[in-house]
């Protein structure tokens, strides 16, 4: 039997439990790859105290009872860089020696 798993994922439903003004508007799952959790334990190891995940997420709607629902993918975030863009190269710039 093939995989269905594709990468970190996972989705949010309307919470249908929700009683109170303070429970939440939507509940669900997120799956984590090994990847994304090495990340993370990497980042408690190297002492972040609030390892964090990228989350990107789609709103759907389930066919069958028109359902709306987010989907959900998580990724290990892009580094930030801090080096400046390359200054262009003006003709002072062009000398041998």
């Amino acid at each position: 039997m093939e995989s269905r798993f594709q990468g970190p994922n996972g989705t949010l439903f309307g919470n249908k439990n929700k009683k109170l003004d303070k429970h939440p508007d939507y509940t669900g799952d997120l799956e984590l790859d090994r990847d994304c959790m090495n990340h993370l334990i990497n980042q408690f190891n190297n002492g972040v105290q609030y390892p964090k995940v990228t989350l990107a997420g789609w709103k759907r709607v389930v066919k069958k009872n028109g359902d709306v629902f987010l989907s959900i993918k998580a990724s290990v975030p892009m580094a930030k860089t801090n080096n400046p863009a390359p200054r262009p190269q003006t003709q002072d710039d062009d000398f041998s020696l």
